[in-house]
């Protein structure tokens, strides 16, 4: 038995010695006619191996984040244009994170020269987006979520038409008391009227309405009845603000020094 295993120990061994020869002798390479050490080849085909196995390890690697395949961050992608399909620029875009309990604003800037808006990355949420531009119709808010609706958005909106003037008496000093009332010609009462009361200089400008037929009245409080003399019908269109004097009597018994250049009445002003 112990002849056994010192014959095992012996052959093994000697397994041992002639394989380090083998690798030591020198083998022809490639057809090349140069010779090189066996061990040289084995690591020339390790190498190749490792080459082979490197573009399956670095598709491995890009499926995962924060490796070399970095994920795209959620953002908020926009563009504004008219009714024509032209940019709208300089708008203003508000965006709102809806929380829990609350809503609050978390990035407020305007759109580029290319109508386009582009917000910073942003956290996964709920998010309410406003649009405003001067001379454009209000925009009705917008909720995105985030990641999932961050493709580019398009939004289209619509010119209005703007009414500015001042007033004045006809003693041609100008008033501010009273109101203004603007609305569509077809509404059946004065619930629907947009009123607006005049600035300290009494200039005044109604925020954009949409294009169509609309009336323009003053009155001196809202429960008044509308003077005819004070009211004027106008059919409105998107382009040039509408200016208007809106002249009011006086009971100043005074010769006015700078009379106003019309009589009561709401008067076109050129431009």
């Amino acid at each position: 038995m112990r002849n056994s295993a010192w014959s095992l120990v012996a052959l093994t061994a000697s397994i041992l010695t002639l394989a380090s020869f083998a690798l030591a002798l020198p083998t022809l390479h490639g057809g090349s006619g140069e010779r090189e050490s066996a061990w040289n080849l084995l690591k020339e085909w390790r190498q190749t191996m490792n080459d082979l196995d490197q573009p399956a390890q670095d598709l491995a690697v890009a499926g995962k984040p924060g490796r070399k395949a970095k994920q795209a961050e959620p953002r908020i992608r926009l563009r504004l244009v008219d009714q024509n399909g032209d940019a709208v620029v300089g708008a203003t875009i508000a965006c709102d994170l809806f929380t829990a309990n609350s809503i609050g604003r978390v990035l407020e800037k305007q759109s580029e020269e290319d109508g386009s808006f582009l917000s910073h990355p942003l956290n996964p949420g709920q998010y309410q987006v406003q649009v405003s531009a001067d001379g454009f119709l209000p925009q009705e808010p917008i909720t995105l979520k985030i990641p999932l609706d961050q493709e580019e958005t398009l939004i289209r909106m619509q010119m209005g038409c703007n009414i500015a003037g001042f007033l004045n008496g006809t003693d041609g000093v100008p008033r501010n008391h009273g109101f203004l009332g603007l609305r569509r010609a077809d509404a059946e009462s004065s619930i629907d009227m947009l009123w607006l009361e005049p600035e300290t200089n009494g200039t005044f400008r109604f925020p954009p309405v949409a294009q169509g037929r609309w009336k323009l009245a003053w009155v001196p409080h809202q429960g008044s009845d509308v003077s005819p003399n004070l009211t004027r019908t106008i059919d409105l269109e998107p382009g040039p603000v509408y200016r208007f004097e809106i002249t009011l009597g006086t009971n100043d018994p005074r010769v006015p020094t700078d009379p106003a250049t019309h009589g009561v009445g709401i008067h076109p002003v050129a431009e």
